[in-house]
């Protein structure tokens, strides 16, 4: 993957209700961040992110992730990487679309 970045496994998985819709990797995540305390948690389904950040972990979203590298000066467009994700089956709804656009100066 690079040295930059590490794969892990948590220890122990954080309880969860039956009525949470979680796939195995984002349980895992956020358990795993509960267990390090990163930076940031990336992750973009409302449902998980909602409950990370219930747990007080700071969790970026795909999006505000694009706002950030554009602000820094990594990318110049945030519209672009975005329909390209939409394209290829990322869900986000166009009001956040066009917010995240109107943010980034590129409504």
């Amino acid at each position: 993957i690079g040295d930059w970045i590490s794969v892990r496994t948590a220890r122990c998985l954080v309880p969860v209700t039956a009525e949470m819709d979680f796939g195995a990797g984002e349980w895992e995540a956020i358990s795993l961040a509960v267990e390090i305390g990163p930076h940031y948690l990336l992750m973009d389904d409302r449902e998980p992110v909602d409950f990370a950040r219930s747990l007080g972990l700071p969790v970026l979203t795909t999006p505000s992730l694009l706002r950030l590298a554009k602000g820094a000066g990594l990318i110049s467009t945030v519209r672009d990487r975005l329909d390209a994700l939409r394209a290829n089956g990322f869900w986000l709804h166009e009001g956040p679309y066009q917010r995240i656009l109107q943010e980034c100066g590129e409504a």
